[in-house]
């Protein structure tokens, strides 16, 4: 005569859900057993399925009994198991602690899905684990700011690279204002810096001077695009013209001269800038960056012209490229020149003055291009 078979304590049908969840949880107490394997494949695959059926109380047992179980699983049966906690949205906090925390594979779906896990949690763990780790963290849906710096803190590229093709990843301006300083010497990173919709602009404009032609265009475009429906600036009173005019000639007879370096120290006073940053912009080979401080320090388009050849514009580049790209002069309103010369830390004329930026286009009020000089 065959015995009769008992069910397992997770198929038991009692009429005492929380009852019968409590006995599992006394076997899960137990520091060893033959058995730990199978009883974490059966609760789990017995109440994760139905997890939302579950009150709180019973969610509470089954989150400790997987808790404790866990790590007697196979590796498969952990990242099946991880795989199913991410999709819950009120996964036990322990369980996701322990699944964030094992192997890069089983660690990846928890990492990625984002609101299982408080911040606290998130930078604690940055400290703790690898650069596995890092990356799936970098790529979670809606990642806090606070985390996202953290990880910017890492001084990381490929972890950089990861957080700014995250569009979900909250920056923030200080994590932005790390990133746009590292990419004053990376191209790769400030392309990706470039394609975010949430770069503010004001640090946009700062990247201008490391930028190459194309995107020093998409930069002014983006300065356009803001400042078009701002009321026409007043024109300079006949006598700030002269004075203009004086202070322009002065430069072109420094240079005439070839004082360069007095030049250098005259055009940082009209700027406002630190002479580190004025020698940066003299030296730059497309002349975008004078021809914006010359529009934006009230100069005419012949006295900004005279200067690029002064400066060897024409060895450099040839005659007629100087010319072309003095069309930079007409494009550009005084308006946007100002606004770019603004964010590099500088002092435009009057009338180009710029339109106070947004409340969310947040200035960190450090001046970038003199630590990037």
């Amino acid at each position: 005569m065959r015995s009769e078979r008992h069910p397992s304590p997770a198929l038991a049908s009692e009429p005492d859900q929380l009852g019968r969840l409590r006995t599992l949880l006394a076997l899960a107490r137990q520091p060893s057993g033959p058995g730990r394997s199978r009883l974490l494949s059966e609760i789990s695959d017995l109440f994760l399925g139905r997890w939302a059926q579950l009150g709180a109380a019973e969610k509470s047992v089954v989150g400790e009994i997987l808790a404790r179980l866990v790590g007697a699983g196979t590796p498969a049966t952990r990242k099946a198991i991880a795989r199913r906690v991410a999709a819950l949205p009120d996964a036990p906090r322990l369980l996701v602690r322990i699944l964030a925390e094992d192997a890069p594979d089983i660690a990846d779906p928890i990492l990625r899905q984002g609101g299982l896990l408080p911040d606290d949690d998130l930078v604690e763990l940055i400290g703790r684990q690898g650069g596995a780790h890092h990356l799936a963290l970098a790529g979670q849906r809606f990642l806090p700011a606070r985390v996202a710096q953290a990880l910017i803190a890492l001084d990381r590229p490929e972890i950089d690279q990861r957080l700014l093709h995250n569009d979900q990843a909250r920056i923030g301006s200080a994590g932005f204002t790390v990133l746009v300083d590292r990419a004053q010497s990376d191209d790769g990173l400030r392309m990706a810096l470039l394609t975010r919709h949430d770069l503010p602009l004001s640090l946009m404009n700062r990247l201008f001077l490391a930028a190459r032609s194309g995107e020093r265009r998409f930069i002014l475009e983006q300065n356009r695009a803001e400042l078009e429906d701002a009321p026409p600036a007043a024109l300079p009173s006949i006598a700030e013209t002269r004075r203009r005019r004086l202070r322009d000639a002065y430069l072109i007879d420094l240079l005439r001269q070839e004082a360069e370096a007095g030049f250098v120290v005259a055009l940082s006073e009209v700027a406002g800038l630190p002479r580190a940053d004025t020698a940066r912009i003299v030296a730059d080979p497309g002349f975008e960056p004078l021809i914006i401080l010359g529009r934006a320090s009230g100069m005419d388009r012949a006295s900004v012209s005279n200067i690029a050849l002064l400066l060897g514009g024409a060895d450099r580049l040839g005659l007629a490229e100087v010319h072309r790209r003095l069309g930079l002069f007409d494009e550009v309103s005084p308006r946007v020149a100002g606004r770019l010369l603004t964010d590099w830390g500088g002092r435009p004329c009057a009338e180009a003055l710029p339109i106070a930026p947004p409340a969310n286009d947040e200035s960190p009020g450090e001046d970038t291009l003199a630590r990037s000089a």
